[in-house]
Order: structure tokens, then C-alpha cells, then sequence
């Protein structure tokens, strides 16, 4: 529709290593929660993602990735006592929003990309709370190692997402990634 030749279109998709990220057994979810010293009851919600300004602490919100909505998520389920594991560098807003409202949370900064996929199989749910993607590589991450996801209506969940395989929610709603949430919780 642009007026770019067609032929010189090329798609390229995404993709993750499927021997690396992979659904556990219960009894290795409760272990590698021992070992990243979680609680195994405890209804733990992930986000991964850099979403601070820079590469410093990241106490700028960077606002495409919508840290600001995940804060107000979570803030919204609070009553799930939730505990919030991050990753990922320039997570000081996040952070300092979760602790003004006295949310636990743990940031573990891996090191190497697939260490991240244990971070996942530790998760009851993964958030994303993005206003703008190009993946986001969460989506098939988490898919993959069959963490259920509730995100917004950003990059490639908008082709992907069918309300069976995750949830999704129209951009900025705290409410319809809250309420998903919960219904993930409770069941």
C-alpha cells in the first residue's frame, strides 16, 4: 500500500529456542521456586522487560513499554498478595512504585538469555503492559513454557492471541488486564 515493490518484502518472524524454554512438572516449578527462595504458594506475576529509561536505574519510566500500567495492574491486585518477579535492567520505577505500595517483588538480573526461561517456569502469570511492540518476545516465551499470559493489544499478540491460547486487553486498560489476571488466579 505504500508503493514498495512487494518482492522486496521480507518477513522475517520470530522465534525462541523450544529446548530452552519449555513447560516444568509441578514438582520442578516448586524446586526452582525453592531455589529462587519463593514462596510455592504464592501467586507470583512476572514481567521481564526493560522498561526504564537508559541503562542506569531506570527511575525514568519508559513509557511505550507501559511500566506505569503494570504498576497500576498490580496495584490493583493487591488483595491476591502478589509477588512480582523481574528481570531485565532500568527497573527502578517499577520498583519504587511496588514499594510505595508495599507489593513485594524480587528483580533477579540474569545474565544470560536463557537463564530467563527458569524465571518464567517460576511464574503463575506474565503481564505485558506495553502501548508499543515490535514482538514482544514475552509472548512466545512465556507460550512456550506454558505460563499464562495476559497482555495488551500490541505487536504480534494482536495476530497470535485468541483468547483461548491467552488474554488480552485493549491498550492502557488496568481494569481488563486486572480482572484476566484474577481470572487466572482463581482458576
Amino acid at each position: 500500500n505504500a508503493g514498495v515493490d512487494e518482492s522486496k518484502i521480507v518477513v522475517i518472524p520470530l522465534g525462541i529456542n523450544l529446548r530452552i524454554f519449555t513447560p516444568v512438572s509441578k514438582e520442578t516449578k516448586s524446586r526452582i521456586r525453592k531455589t529462587l527462595q519463593i514462596p510455592e504458594h504464592q501467586i507470583v506475576i512476572g514481567s521481564f522487560q526493560k522498561d526504564g529509561v537508559g541503562w542506569g536505574e531506570g527511575n525514568e519510566p519508559k513509557l511505550e513499554k507501559g511500566p506505569d500500567v503494570f504498576v497500576k495492574t498490580v496495584i490493583a491486585l493487591k488483595t491476591l498478595n502478589p509477588l512480582v518477579l523481574l528481570t531485565g535492567p532500568a527497573r527502578g520505577y517499577v520498583k519504587k512504585a511496588l514499594e510505595k505500595e508495599g507489593i513485594q517483588y524480587k528483580h533477579l538480573y540474569v545474565k544470560k538469555y536463557h537463564h530467563i526461561a527458569q524465571m518464567y517456569q517460576a511464574l503463575d502469570v506474565y503481564i505485558i503492559a506495553s502501548r508499543i511492540e515490535g514482538g514482544p518476545m514475552a509472548i512466545l516465551e512465556s507460550m512456550a513454557c506454558g505460563i499464562p499470559l495476559v497482555t495488551t493489544k500490541v505487536g504480534m499478540a494482536i495476530d497470535m492471541v485468541n483468547g483461548q491460547n491467552a488474554l488480552m486487553a485493549d491498550l492502557e486498560s488496568v481494569a481488563t488486564l486486572a480482572n484476566h489476571t484474577l481470572r487466572l488466579a482463581q482458576n
